[in-house]
């Protein structure tokens, strides 16, 4: 989770956000573990949610946020036969999908 807060470092040091929220880790045992889409995804929607006030955030009941549909630099041949969704990118409503 050092990456989290170094990409939200910032945002905690002005106190425009109090408050770190994490997605679950996708490994439990032996130690929590988090996913690189995790780490992305958990960044972008602490910023999303640092940029709101208190009423918007409450106020807001549909999710916004970055939506983002796109072809990776690697193509899915390159990754083999485990990596057929690998060649594109994903982004909805700030999660890396």
């Amino acid at each position: 989770m050092q990456l989290v807060y170094i990409g939200v470092r910032e945002l905690v040091e002005m106190n425009k956000l109090k408050k770190i929220s994490t997605m679950q880790p996708t490994i439990i045992k032996p130690k929590p573990l988090w996913t690189g889409k995790q780490v992305i995804s958990t960044i972008l929607k602490n910023i999303v949610v640092s940029g709101m006030n208190e009423s918007q955030i409450k106020r807001s009941n549909k999710k916004c946020g970055l939506n983002l549909e796109s072809k990776s630099r690697l193509s899915a041949k390159e990754w083999g036969s485990i990596g057929k969704e690998e060649g594109e990118v994903i982004f909805r409503d700030n999660e890396h999908l």
